[in-house]
């Protein structure tokens, strides 16, 4: 999975222009429920969240200014996507995957930015209200790149180019946050120091469930 996108406090992206940020609000939001229907709420500062998942294109800037590793897929070289250091051009505006949650967190630095906590992620994705989808409570497979839209619609089977389903977008009008690709966050997968790192929103291999 590709870099999260990262919010920012101050100051205006390296290389990504400022209206590819979202201003979160601050204030309270419900960030689930619990097993008597009750909602759970938490409170955030206001964040800025990038509104399109990171594309090839925009990683290899951030490859071709530091030096940095390209991405690779820990299987083996034969299941790599980019080749003689660079991606396919018909992926150029795809999000990139096979980066570890260091490659993200330098990436995110390097424009300025940090990656985002779960419960920003959380918040960004569904909503001051806490729906289950970016979209509201009730899944619908044409709005999302998942496995569970494959014999649905033409746009799944892979990777898919950010920001192609507009009416899926999360109420703070953020692109690919179900499906597509799975996004790092910066919050431990257990409590405290883990080297572990939740990632959130599922990818086009995964089921309805797992998004």
């Amino acid at each position: 999975r590709g870099p999260a996108p990262g919010p920012v406090n101050t100051g205006a992206p390296k290389a990504v222009p400022p209206d590819n940020r979202v201003l979160i609000s601050a204030g309270e939001y419900i960030r689930g429920w619990g097993e008597n229907g009750q909602s759970i709420k938490g409170a955030l500062p206001a964040f800025y969240i990038d509104k399109y998942e990171v594309t090839n294109r925009e990683y290899y800037a951030f490859v071709r200014a530091t030096n940095h590793r390209i991405p690779s897929d820990p299987r083996g070289a034969e299941y790599n996507i980019w080749r003689n250091g660079t991606y396919p051009p018909e992926l150029a505006d795809h999000p990139v995957v096979n980066v570890s949650y260091q490659d993200a967190e330098n990436y995110a630095a390097w424009e300025k930015g940090r990656l985002p906590t779960e419960e920003e992620w959380g918040k960004a994705a569904r909503g001051a209200e806490g729906f289950t989808y970016p979209w509201g409570n009730q899944f619908k497979p044409i709005l999302a790149n998942i496995l569970a839209n494959c014999k649905e619609t033409p746009k799944s089977g892979g990777t898919k180019p950010t920001g192609i389903f507009p009416s899926g977008r999360s109420p703070y009008g953020i692109f690919d946050m179900a499906g597509n690709v799975k996004e790092w966050t910066s919050t431990p997968y257990e409590s405290g120091n883990s080297r572990w790192k939740v990632s959130k929103g599922g990818s086009f291999q995964n089921s309805i469930e797992d998004v």
